[in-house]
């Protein structure tokens, strides 16, 4: 805590660099969870909402534990219930995996759909009061 800046980070690096070492050596954990740990901390880095990176924090504890009570079962499981919960969510009466989610006919509207500055009509999925509340050309370069 104490030591300057760019000297910290460096002494950080190598004491955490010791310590795995010195975890693999004593068999407490094999070679493969450090570098999986090590790149889920630098993962974590990558993520610029602070309420976001604890939820993906969080979840990632749940992970750890979940694989090592059971094994790839229990993560399987626990990404099983990620999906079905993320799945459910909803935002402004919406799916939120809408419209991948639904039937085939939605699944093809989200694979062959137009950019949006050609989309005169609001999907109706979404309830709009107008379904074609915008102007006709909503962008005014050439496309």
């Amino acid at each position: 805590m104490r030591i300057p800046g760019p000297i910290g980070s460096t002494v950080g690096i190598v004491g955490v660099l010791i310590l795995g070492q010195s975890a693999v050596e004593a068999n407490i954990v094999s070679p493969i969870m450090i570098i999986v740990v090590a790149v889920c901390g630098l993962a974590g880095f990558a993520i610029p909402s602070y309420p976001f990176s604890f939820s993906i924090r969080f979840l990632r504890f749940l992970y750890t534990l979940a694989s090592a009570f059971c094994g790839i079962m229990g993560i399987c499981v626990l990404g099983f219930i990620n999906i079905l919960l993320y799945a459910n969510t909803r935002s402004f009466g919406v799916d939120i995996t809408y419209p991948s989610s639904g039937s085939f006919i939605l699944t093809l509207k989200a694979l062959f759909t137009k950019p949006l500055w050609r989309q005169n009509y609001r999907p109706d999925e979404a309830k709009p009061a107008d379904k074609a509340d915008k102007a006709y050309i909503s962008r005014k370069w050439k496309y």
